[in-house]
């Protein structure tokens, strides 16, 4: 193998190298970023399930509050 063959071998494999490392690198970040979009989702979704928790409170309460309203028809 010439030297000039040999040179610019070790210059690609540098490059291949460098590539990788970037690309480690690149999916690292990535990671860290599903990371915090899964507890972002995770999050909202708890403060969705804490507000539907709410809304069947309050519908529970507008209901008997309803019934307790409705005037009663007396037995036949």
């Amino acid at each position: 193998m010439t030297p000039e063959k040999e040179a610019e071998l070790f210059a690609k494999l540098d490059l291949m190298l460098e590539l990788y490392r970037r690309m480690q690198e690149d999916i690292k970040d990535l990671r860290g970023d599903m990371r915090d979009v899964r507890a972002d989702v995770k999050a909202v979704g708890e403060r969705v399930s804490r507000v539907e928790g709410r809304i069947e409170e309050q519908s529970k309460f507008l209901q008997l509050a309803l019934a307790g309203r409705q005037t009663r028809k007396p037995a036949a």
